[in-house]
C-alpha cells in the first residue's frame, strides 16, 4: 500500500545494493511560482515544487508513483539514465511501456549507474510543463573532482506558462488557430521553480552546482557575477574543467560547475538568468524572458536587483573534453541520416524526420521486439510506418548525421546513451569544427543549429528500444521523434515477458501486448488498422 506522505526515502542495506525508495501521490495543487498569476501545477504528495530524488551509484532506486488526478494518465522518465538492462522502466508510454491511467500505482525500479546531474519529468502529455518534474542528482565517492567540493547546490532553469498544455498544444498544432505555426511562448523565466529564489553560500568554500534546464521550450543563459565558475561535467560525464564566467543552456542539457566563495564578501551577488529570446519566432509583450537568483551570504544585507549582463560569454560545449580522453569512434558500421523538418500533415501543424511526424504505435515498440517472429525482428516494417523505427545491431559503431531544413535550432535528446559530438557545420557559434580524430565530448542532449548539420557517433552496446527527439515540448508534440530499436535479437533473448504489474496496466486500457504496431499478431506484415491520426 502507497504510504501517504510527504516523501518516502528509506534506506535499507543489503549485501546486493542499497534501496533508496519513493513514494508519491500525483495529483493537482495551485500554484503562482511568478507572482503574476494562480494556476493549477501538477503536484506529488500535495507539495509543489516537486521533491529532488537522490541516490549514489549503485543504489536500487524505486519510485512508486500512484496516479490521482482525474482527468490524466502519465508516465516517468529519468532523463539521462542510460536504463540498461531495464528498458521498460525507461518511461516514454507507447514506446516501452504503457502509460499508468487514474488511479493506478504503478513502481519504477532499476539499479542507478550513471553519477552526475540528472532530471526527473513525465513523458505523457507534456505533463513536466504543468509542473511535474524535478531535479535527480546522482552521488559518486569515485568521482576524481570528490575532494574538490564542500557541498552541494541545485538551480533549475524552467519557462512558464499560464495556460495547461493541453490548450496551449491544441491551438499550436491547429493551422485554423496558429496559421504561423509559431510555438507558444511562456510568461517568465524561473530559477528552482520561483522568481526570487537565493543559494546559501559560506564564504570561502566551493560548492558542486548542478544547474538544469527543465524548460519546454526556452534556451538559457546564466551568470554569477563576480564569480567564475568551473565546468567539471556535462549530462554526466565528467570534464576536464573549464572555467567560465557564464553558460548557455539549452532545454534538456545540465552541467555541472565548481563555484567557491569568495572570502571575505561585501554583499550578495546577483545570478541573472535570461532567456535566448534571439530562438523566439515571436516576442510578446507580456514575456519576462529575466530573472535573478541570488548568491546569498548573508541574509542581513540586501538583496541584489537585476543587473545587466552586456555579453554572456559562452563557451562552444563542443570544445569541452571528456575526462577520460575517450578517442573518438572510428569506423561506423551503421549510418542514419536523418533530415529535420517541419510541415504540415494530418490536419495539423507537425515535425519530423525524413518527411514521417512520429505517431504512437497500438502496440508499444518494446512489446513487439519482445513477441515478434525471430526472423522478422530486424525487419523495420513490423513496427510500424509513423514510428520511424531504425534497427541497430549489437556492438555497431552508429554513426547520425542530423541535417536542420528549419531556420531554428533544436536541442535533441537520445534516450540510452551518451553520445560523442563528432562535428558540426554552422553551429550555435556560427563555425565548422570536426573532433573526428580527437577527444569529442559526449551528452546525451545537444543543439541542433538552424540550418545546420551535427554528426554523432556511439557503441550499440545497451539493447533497448530508445526515444530520439528534440526536447522543445512543442516539436515532440508535433511529432519531432524516430525509434532507435536497438539489438531486438538480445532483447527478447534476455526480456523473456513483459513486468507483470505493467501487462495488467495494458489491459486495463485495452492496449494490446503482442503483434505488431497494428496489434496484429497473426500476419506480421500486414498493418491495416495502424495508428494513421494523431
Amino acid at each position: 500500500m502507497l504510504l501517504r506522505i510527504s516523501i518516502l526515502l528509506l534506506y535499507i542495506t543489503l549485501a546486493s545494493a542499497r534501496k533508496v525508495l519513493y513514494g508519491w501521490n500525483i495529483g493537482w495543487m495551485n500554484a503562482n511560482p511568478d507572482g503574476r498569476r494562480e494556476r493549477p501545477v501538477m503536484a506529488v504528495n500535495g507539495q509543489w515544487p516537486p521533491p529532488i530524488i537522490r541516490a549514489t551509484v549503485g543504489d536500487d532506486l524505486l519510485v512508486t508513483v500512484h496516479n490521482n488526478p482525474p482527468n490524466e494518465t502519465t508516465s516517468l522518465h529519468f532523463h539521462g539514465l542510460h536504463q540498461e538492462g531495464s528498458n521498460q522502466m525507461d518511461g516514454p508510454p507507447h514506446v516501452v511501456a504503457c502509460p499508468v491511467p487514474i488511479g493506478t500505482s504503478y513502481t519504477y525500479r532499476f539499479r542507478v549507474k550513471e553519477a552526475g546531474t540528472f532530471w526527473w519529468h513525465w513523458h505523457s502529455n507534456g505533463q513536466y510543463m504543468d509542473g511535474l518534474r524535478g531535479a535527480l542528482v546522482i552521488s559518486d565517492p569515485r568521482s576524481p573532482y570528490q575532494d574538490k567540493c564542500d557541498s552541494e547546490l541545485v538551480m533549475s532553469l524552467s519557462d512558464w506558462y499560464h495556460d495547461l498544455q493541453a490548450q496551449l498544444a491544441a491551438c499550436y498544432l491547429s493551422p485554423d488557430c496558429n496559421p504561423s505555426g509559431a510555438e507558444p511562448v511562456s510568461y517568465s523565466a524561473l530559477v528552482n521553480d520561483n522568481s526570487d529564489t537565493s543559494l546559501r553560500v559560506r564564504p570561502g568554500e566551493t560548492y558542486f552546482v548542478h544547474v538544469i534546464n527543465m524548460a519546454a521550450f526556452a534556451q538559457m543563459y546564466i551568470n554569477f557575477e563576480d564569480h567564475n565558475v568551473t565546468i567539471i561535467e556535462v549530462d554526466g560525464v565528467y570534464t576536464q574543467p573549464r572555467t567560465v564566467s557564464s553558460l548557455y543552456v539549452a532545454t534538456g542539457r545540465r552541467y555541472g560547475v565548481l563555484l567557491t566563495a569568495k572570502p571575505d564578501p561585501n554583499k550578495n551577488y546577483a545570478i541573472p538568468v535570461a532567456m535566448d529570446v534571439d530562438a523566439f519566432d515571436n516576442v510578446p509583450n507580456y514575456l519576462r524572458p529575466n530573472t535573478t537568483a541570488t548568491l546569498m551570504y548573508d541574509t542581513s544585507k540586501p538583496v541584489p536587483r537585476e543587473i545587466t549582463v552586456p555579453f554572456f560569454d559562452v563557451i562552444d560545449d563542443i570544445t569541452l573534453e571528456p575526462w577520460d580522453r575517450q578517442v573518438a569512434l572510428q569506423q561506423p558500421k551503421t549510418r542514419i541520416e536523418l533530415n529535420l523538418e517541419l510541415f504540415p500533415a494530418f490536419g495539423q501543424n507537425r515535425a519530423g524526420f525524413n518527411g514521417v511526424s512520429y505517431l504512437s504505435p497500438l502496440v508499444p515498440t518494446l512489446y513487439t521486439v519482445v513477441s515478434a517472429p525471430i526472423p522478422l525482428l530486424s525487419d523495420t516494417r513490423i513496427y510500424g510506418d509513423y514510428t520511424n523505427a531504425f534497427v541497430i545491431d549489437y556492438g555497431d559503431v552508429v554513426e547520425i548525421t542530423i541535417h536542420n531544413t528549419d531556420d531554428g535550432q533544436h536541442p535533441l535528446h537520445i534516450h540510452g546513451h551518451q553520445v560523442q559530438l563528432i562535428s558540426r557545420v554552422l553551429g550555435l557559434f556560427n563555425n565548422g569544427l570536426s573532433h573526428a580524430g580527437q577527444t569529442p565530448i559526449r551528452r546525451d542532449t545537444w543543439t541542433l543549429a538552424g540550418q545546420g548539420t551535427t554528426v554523432i557517433r556511439f557503441v550499440a552496446d545497451n539493447p533497448g528500444v530508445w526515444h530520439f527527439h528534440c526536447h522543445m515540448e512543442w516539436h515532440l508534440a508535433a511529432g519531432l521523434a524516430i525509434t532507435l530499436v536497438e539489438a531486438p535479437k538480445l532483447i527478447q533473448a534476455k526480456q523473456k515477458e513483459i513486468d507483470a504489474n505493467m501487462e495488467s496496466i495494458c489491459q486495463s486500457q485495452g492496449i494490446v501486448t503482442t503483434g505488431n504496431a497494428a496489434g496484429n499478431a497473426k500476419d506480421w506484415l500486414n498493418l491495416v488498422g495502424q495508428r494513421s491520426n494523431p
